[in-house]
């Protein structure tokens, strides 16, 4: 259709529940038919999804796990795991990423990947991540009374974190009730798209959270859609490469080409630049031969509790040649 002499072009997602097969009364028919339009969206939008058996029980599923990790967070059933940072030039630790697990008494320990997206669609990730900031905070202030040169803990922020208002007020609270605006010891990794969705006001958010002592990574970067003159803009301490470009960059010359051209470019606007999915020996030797400044992956250690990272960081500070990376 044309509005205002600009042409628009209309897609349109349908959920159908048919009466009386799927259901005999309005109310439960509107509620089928309004799964089957979630499943229409979910599916990529602009297509038809009819209501099926398999559907209400995944629905159902579905809010049987919205319903478990609400009290998982009332139970504090969540955990936070920590995966070690080094740095390319000296082996030294660098820095931790929290990973979110959920400990559940009734399923184990649950797969991120079977709860993470529900957290991100049901809107649970807005009490979840403030839980999660909170948390790696106050574990930055534990190893900050034990540990020499306690390593600096990077969250991974979602799109609806960031769509806050008050997401700034948030991050400032928590900087306040756990350390002094020049050591925080919290990093916020946001991708790289994200950023990209609202980029003037996501600028003055970061920048406000920049000046808290908190420092920002772009996460996944290479996989999206930059501008390079947002990113000169863009009030970020490093860059993350995205793992799918290290994965394939021993074996694809256009994979390493673009890892080195991050690095340089990240190293031209004076941002760090950090490898993420380091998985053999191979990798580490090239990115260190080519700059990159830090590395994380199974090479270097798995995701682990508090305790058990500390004993690892004994390990490895003890290690006689703590720049010959090697699995742990």
């Amino acid at each position: 259709m044309v509005l205002e002499n600009r042409e628009i072009d209309i897609t349109c997602s349908i959920g159908v529940s048919l009466f009386p097969h799927d259901a005999k009364d309005t109310a439960v028919l509107l509620k089928n038919a309004d799964a089957a339009v979630r499943r229409a969206k979910d599916l990529g939008r602009n297509n038809v999804q009819f209501f099926t058996a398999e559907l209400n029980a995944r629905m159902s599923d579905r809010l049987s796990l919205q319903s478990m990790m609400r009290r998982a967070l009332e139970r504090e059933e969540f955990e936070l795991y920590y995966q070690p940072k080094v740095n390319l030039a000296d082996g030294r630790l660098s820095g931790v990423e929290a990973l979110l697990r959920w400990n559940s008494p009734d399923r184990g320990m649950v797969p991120p990947v079977e709860f993470i997206p529900t957290l991100e669609t049901s809107g649970l990730i807005i009490d979840v991540g403030k839980w999660i900031m909170k948390r790696a905070a106050s574990q930055y202030v534990e190893w900050r009374s034990r540990i020499p040169q306690p390593p600096r803990i990077a969250v991974n922020i979602s799109q609806l974190q960031l769509a806050q208002k008050n997401f700034t007020a948030i991050v400032e609270e928590i900087v306040k009730s756990h350390g002094d605006k020049s050591d925080c010891g919290l990093d916020l990794e946001i991708t790289e798209s994200l950023i990209m969705r609202d980029i003037d006001a996501n600028v003055s958010k970061l920048k406000a959270i920049r000046d808290m002592g908190v420092h920002i990574s772009i996460d996944d970067f290479g996989t999206g859609h930059s501008s390079l003159s947002y990113l000169t803009q863009l009030p970020v301490n490093a860059l993350k490469i995205d793992r799918s470009f290290i994965t394939h960059m021993a074996g694809s010359s256009e994979s390493l080409t673009i890892v080195l051209v991050i690095i340089s470019l990240a190293h031209s606007l004076k941002h760090k630049v950090i490898a993420e999915g380091i998985d053999d020996a191979a990798q580490m030797d090239l990115l260190r031969q080519y700059g990159c400044d830090e590395a994380q992956g199974y090479l270097i250690g798995h995701p682990m509790p508090a305790g058990e990272f500390e004993a690892w960081y004994i390990r490895w500070s003890s290690s006689q040649k703590p720049d010959k990376t090697r699995g742990v």
